[in-house]
């Protein structure tokens, strides 16, 4: 194989990829607090050994080398539930995986009281308030509020204060699944945000958008793949002629 098909085969790889890409961000257009993936490519130069002329040496493919992550806010949905919170602006609510004990965190407000009174989400993560402990709510309470802030009240009284908490590198953090993601930098106190209650955070992805970039990086790998056909059709009349000529 030479050098026209892998740089041919390189570039199919990238797409695949994206496309990949693509599929989980159009599956995912309804998931609450779901934000928009894409892949992030580069050239990547190498020496192949068996090309013997030096200008030809050095050949340049293209490789994805991250993820970026469309930080944009998601629309936000009614839904009248007093435990289902929105963050608008910046941050992610703190919450806690029962099995590890560790950190997780999500733009997922969509919590609910478990048997034993603790506040979590659907996936059965505790939600933490500022000082790191599991927020209870009794059973029989009433008139759950949630201020913009975070405090969080029930028959009249205070009960925690939502740990709403920020990333200098929110590109950074890691997928868990469930809607949450880990992070290897230490979190922040969140600022410039605001909650809303009674309301969830949609997906920020454009179904148009992304049905858009589909129909290009299809036709893109389509194209590729024609390419590489009527390249291998040249090279067999090539050989051919030769042979013929020998």
């Amino acid at each position: 194989m030479d050098t026209t098909q892998y740089i041919a085969l390189s570039n199919q790889m990238a797409l695949r990829r994206r496309m990949d890409t693509i599929a989980n961000n159009l599956a995912n257009m309804n998931t609450i607090g779901f934000r928009r993936e894409q892949l992030m490519f580069q050239e990547y130069l190498t020496e192949m050994d068996d090309v013997a002329m030096d200008p030809m040496a050095e050949v340049s493919f293209v490789q994805d080398y991250g993820m970026s992550r469309d930080l944009t806010q998601g629309e936000f949905i009614t839904t009248g539930n007093p435990l289902d919170a929105a963050i608008s602006g910046d941050g992610f609510f703190t919450l806690e995986d029962p099995a590890t004990g560790e950190r997780r965190y999500s733009r997922n407000g969509g919590f609910k009281i478990g048997v034993d009174g603790v506040l979590t989400n659907n996936a059965g993560a505790r939600v933490l308030d500022t000082s790191g402990a599991p927020i209870t709510i009794a059973q029989d309470a009433t008139d759950v509020t949630i201020t913009s802030e975070g405090s969080i009240s029930a028959s009249g009284e205070l009960i925690a204060r939502l740990d709403i908490v920020t990333f200098p590198n929110q590109n950074a953090m890691k997928k868990v699944g469930d809607g949450m993601y880990s992070a290897d930098e230490d979190p922040i106190p969140a600022q410039d945000y605001s909650l809303l209650a009674g309301t969830l955070e949609g997906s920020n992805v454009n179904g148009i958008t992304e049905i858009t970039d589909m129909i290009e990086v299809m036709r893109a790998y389509q194209s590729t793949g024609k390419f590489l056909e009527n390249y291998e059709q040249m090279r067999s009349q090539s050989i051919e002629k030769l042979a013929r000529v020998q």
